[in-house]
């Protein structure tokens, strides 16, 4: 039985075993399941070095295990969810509308950039200066 977009409830994908549209989409959804996947690892291991002194080895073993092979499930079935994997195909496709600049005009844009960054700061800086002197000499500001 395949997934539709119209009868695609969560816990009908988290219990099916068809992916929706399993040739789109295929880059970002695995990168997705990747992101999860070291997601619910981290995760398991912090969960397992937060259990081992509380309690024995096997115990905060068992949990964190448990714990990563429902994470990975949940993963695996999340990307076959049909709206996400229509959100993820939309943005694979939106992707490669995507134009980059040229490495020449990524120079230039970089160095007004820094430009701009520094004489704001010395700007700033001497508005500074001038402030504590102004401020100083009419003794309102009194920095020891």
């Amino acid at each position: 039985m395949r997934i539709t977009a119209q009868d695609s409830s969560f816990f009908r994908c988290l219990i099916g075993f068809h992916g929706y549209k399993p040739n789109q989409g295929r880059l970002v959804r695995r990168v997705t399941l990747l992101v999860g996947l070291v997601v619910v690892a981290v995760l398991s291991q912090r969960m397992y070095l937060i259990l081992n002194p509380a309690s024995g080895t096997n115990t905060a073993l068992m949990c964190s295990g448990t714990t990563f092979l429902l994470g990975l499930w949940l993963c695996s079935r999340v990307v076959q969810y049909a709206p996400f994997v229509e959100f993820l195909i939309d943005v694979q496709l939106e992707s490669t509308k995507v134009t980059w600049n040229t490495w020449e005009e990524l120079r230039q844009t970089t160095v007004v950039v820094l430009v701009v960054m520094l004489t704001l700061s010395v700007y700033l800086f001497m508005c500074d200066i001038i402030w504590q002197t102004v401020l100083r000499a009419m003794s309102i500001l009194n920095l020891q």
